[in-house]
């Protein structure tokens, strides 16, 4: 298996530029990126999310790049 561990921009041990977190917002551009590499390059995505991650992938164009999701809050 091929794993991408993606850490939120100011949350977790991520680089912290003093902009807090959006809930969301600013997240999903960064997770977008990430999926969008994941999708080019292998054949099936499975997702796993939680907290503010949840918020992330509802804001990106996931429907068409994940072939199923765990959510988990």
């Amino acid at each position: 298996y091929n794993v991408i561990l993606f850490d939120l921009p100011n949350h977790g041990l991520s680089n912290n530029n003093g902009k807090g977190v959006s809930y969301g917002f600013r997240e999903a551009k960064g997770f977008q990126v990430i999926l969008d590499f994941a999708a080019k390059r292998y054949e099936r995505v499975y997702l796993i999310t939680n907290s503010f991650g949840i918020g992330a992938v509802s804001l990106s164009n996931w429907k068409d790049k994940v072939k199923a999701m765990v959510i988990e809050n």
